[in-house]
């Protein structure tokens, strides 16, 4: 592919701007990315959540698993609401209430820094990946 097809499938995003316990959505590839840099109450899931020296951040494509609609934040809350068929999401992603068949998609990322380049597969990534794999019951 051109380079300008490649340097389309990559988006760069600066954590250090985040605010604790407001997610962030930015577009790749066309999708609403969740970026949330979570609270201490949120909880840390080692499957699903990225540890850096300036915070915990979860990372996840923001698109429902039951039929593809995009949830919401509800900061009192501290979950992501579906408002097409009231399926629930906590701050790592996990589904927790509704039809949601399964927890969010992780996006592959890689970090440099203080930031996360989506759409490239660094270690950080693989390693959630694989975590998240041997935890579950997925036959490959």
């Amino acid at each position: 592919p051109l380079p300008s097809v490649i340097s389309a499938g990559f988006t760069e995003v600066d954590l250090s701007s985040l605010e604790v316990g407001q997610p962030r959505t930015v577009e790749w590839r066309g999708k609403p990315i969740f970026i949330l840099k979570k609270s201490d109450d949120m909880g840390f899931c080692e499957n699903r959540d990225l540890k850096t020296t300036s915070g915990v951040y979860n990372i996840a494509i923001g698109i429902c698993t039951h039929l593809g609609c995009i949830p919401s934040w509800s900061g009192g809350e501290k979950k992501y609401k579906c408002a097409c068929h009231g399926g629930e999401f906590d701050p790592c992603g996990k589904q927790i209430f509704g039809p949601p068949p399964r927890p969010f998609d992780i996006p592959p990322f890689s970090v440099s820094g203080n930031k996360i380049i989506l759409g490239e597969e660094g270690p950080e990534y693989k390693k959630m990946i694989a975590l998240r794999d041997s935890s579950s019951n997925v036959v490959a």
